[in-house]
Parts: structure tokens; C-alpha cells; sequence
């Protein structure tokens, strides 16, 4: 619900990168605008879970506002009917509504999308490589780790590569542990 708000409104008067609380920019990321979506998603090849999205970082076009805002109207949709399914990944809620639906709703739509191709959309992710951003249908794209990169999938010697790096999951210690080595 909050990014169809905030996407319909008068406050997304610039570009938006939508980031949750446990990432860490390692460097400017604005070349990300210089692509051309409405916006953007992690795509992340992993086979140990159904989605291949993250939506830890989520970019947003300002000059693609109205294409923005209309898929996020249609991924709101999708929500309010899986909002209440348990989400695989977190067994401990009740309900999808409590922690996911934006990841499960995401990855829904994105293979709808991607059906509409004759094409999968773990087939689409695992093509995409670390530094690619590729369209992927109707001012939607996706882009490799570059921007969202899985800190538990890298060796700790390379978590200054990506621009971006999230640390996901229970407990932090390194999370915090990578921010006081960065003072």
C-alpha cells in the first residue's frame, strides 16, 4: 500500500530507491537512473527459494511515474489476495501480511509477466549477471547483485565490491560488524 501511495502522490518528486533497514551502500548509486524502467527489482538466482526477487532495494523512475505507479497498483492487487497465505520463508507468522507479501506479490507478477513470454522467471534471473540491468517487460527491470548483493554469498573479502550489500536474516553481528569497520 505505501508504494502505490507514495508513487501516485506529489511526494515522489525524484528518483526513489526504496531500501530496507539492513543494507549498506558501499558507493553512489545514481548511474542506476541513467537505465531506462519505471522500476526496478533484485532479481536473485538462488534454487533454495521459490522467488527470485528480493525486494530489499527497489528503484523507482521519477520521469516514469505514471508506469510506476500503475504496476505497483496491480502488485497491490496481488497482495491483498496473498496477504493472508503463510509466506514459506518465514514459518514463525501466521500470514504473509505480517512479513513477505511484498517479496511473494513481486515474484507472482514478475513470472505472470514472464509467462506472457514463454519464459520463467528463474529462467530470466539466473541469466542475469552481477553487474547486468536488463528490461524486462513494460518499464519493469532487473538487475544483478551489483545493487543487491546477498553478504552471505560473498566471501568477506569481496563485500566492498557490490554498490550495494544487504545483510538479510537473524541476528546482525556482522552487519554491524562491517558498519563499525567502516567508521
Amino acid at each position: 500500500m505505501s508504494w502505490v501511495h507514495y508513487l501516485g502522490t506529489e511526494h515522489f518528486e525524484t528518483d526513489t530507491v526504496f531500501l530496507d533497514a539492513d543494507i549498506v551502500l558501499n558507493r553512489q548509486i545514481d548511474e542506476v537512473f541513467d537505465n531506462d524502467f519505471a522500476l526496478a527489482f533484485a532479481s536473485v538466482p538462488s534454487p533454495k527459494t521459490y522467488s527470485r526477487i528480493n525486494t530489499g532495494v527497489i528503484f523507482a523512475k521519477k520521469a516514469e511515474q505514471k508506469v510506476a505507479h500503475m504496476h505497483a497498483q496491480k502488485l497491490l492487487l496481488i497482495a491483498e489476495d496473498l496477504r493472508l497465505v503463510k509466506e514459506p520463508r518465514f514459518p514463525q507468522f501466521q500470514s504473509a501480511g505480517v512479513w513477505g507479501v511484498d517479496e511473494m506479490c513481486v515474484n507472482v507478477y514478475l513470472n505472470e509477466l514472464a509467462r506472457a513470454k514463454n519464459s520463467t522467471l528463474p529462467e530470466v534471473a539466473e541469466s542475469i549477471k552481477f553487474e547486468e540491468f536488463r528490461s524486462f517487460d513494460d518499464g519493469i527491470s532487473l538487475f544483478g547483485p551489483r545493487f543487491n548483493a546477498d553478504y552471505r554469498y560473498l566471501e568477506e573479502s569481496e563485500w566492498t565490491k557490490p554498490s550495494v550489500l544487504h545483510f538479510p536474516g537473524q541476528p546482525k553481528p556482522k552487519l554491524f560488524e562491517y558498519c563499525k569497520n567502516l567508521q
